[in-house]
């Protein structure tokens, strides 16, 4: 959720021609996915899935939590699509 505010920020920034907003903003998005990466079920947590066909990809709500919520997944999306919007 931060993740789509911030690149939201990058985009106003951008779009007032501040380049050291933008780049800031950008430079936050990167460590926010680093961490964000943690947070999503990839092949690396095969073996700790019963099902790992239907938990790929889904997004944990933090890193001491397991269950999946739609709702995560969509914001992660979100703030990918938004983070890529802003780089342009």
């Amino acid at each position: 959720l931060y993740l789509e505010g911030v690149a939201a920020a990058a985009a106003i920034a951008a779009e007032r021609g501040d380049a050291g907003g933008r780049r800031r903003c950008l430079a936050a998005c990167a460590r926010g996915l680093r961490f964000a990466d943690g947070l999503v079920y990839q092949d690396r947590d095969r073996a700790l899935l019963p099902n790992p066909a239907f938990a790929l990809g889904g997004v944990r709500s933090s890193l001491v939590r397991s269950e999946v919520r739609i709702d995560f997944v969509q914001h992660a999306l979100s703030a990918l699509l938004s983070i890529t919007e802003a780089s342009r």
